[in-house]
């Protein structure tokens, strides 16, 4: 019971985040893949390893430009994943 709750929350913090995603990041009708921190063309493994290297920090992994890199950063990233368009 408890891990359907855990799950219902987690669907919905990232459906939050999808929706916010490029707010504010885009420039018309071009968005910038936000998580793809190292800019290989995809949000995976080896953007969220980079976030989580960077906890705490400003830089790059701060998707959101808030001026340290969090769990709203990681959201986003997550919100992200998969090849960038």
């Amino acid at each position: 019971m408890a891990f359907g709750r855990v799950n219902w929350w987690v669907s919905r913090i990232v459906s939050t985040a999808r929706g916010s995603a490029h707010a504010g990041l885009c420039d018309g009708d071009v968005c910038p893949c936000t998580g793809d921190i190292i800019e290989d063309g995809q949000v995976d493994v080896d953007d969220l390893l980079e976030l989580l290297g960077n906890w705490g920090l400003t830089g790059p992994s701060d998707l959101n430009e808030s001026g340290d890199t969090d769990i709203d950063d990681l959201l986003l990233l997550l919100a992200q994943w998969a090849s960038c368009e």
